[in-house]
């Protein structure tokens, strides 16, 4: 499912407004917390100079990239839970990446400001 929703987002040429790309996939036991991620990112805009992505781990240990697009410019962002700023994004080709562990049932909360 994960693939063809890839190929999808590809073949139609859709912008997503905020997505969790999955590097692995779960072990297929069965038991709770061992399936694919399933990663929901939701963005909420303040600004044209402020954003807040929210995400939330339903599914099994994830590794992965959140990709948020974004416009040109000097963005910085702070994990608003740790309250500690975020170094290791990245930003190309309209959109912002950053690499992440993601536990089951675990939360992010980022703010990405100008």
């Amino acid at each position: 499912m994960m693939q063809w929703t890839r190929q999808l987002i590809k073949l139609a040429k859709l912008q997503p407004v905020g997505r969790f790309v999955n590097d692995q996939l779960g072990d297929g036991s069965g038991r709770l917390g061992t399936g694919v991620p399933v990663v929901e990112v939701v963005v909420r805009v303040k600004s044209e100079k402020e954003k807040f992505i929210f995400c939330m781990n339903q599914g099994g240990l994830g590794r992965g990239e959140i990709q948020i697009p974004l416009a040109s410019g000097s963005w910085k962002a702070t994990d608003v839970i740790l309250g500690q700023p975020i170094e290791n994004a990245s930003w190309e080709q309209g959109v912002w990446r950053l690499k992440v562990d993601m536990k089951p049932w675990e939360s992010r909360v980022i703010r990405l400001f100008q």
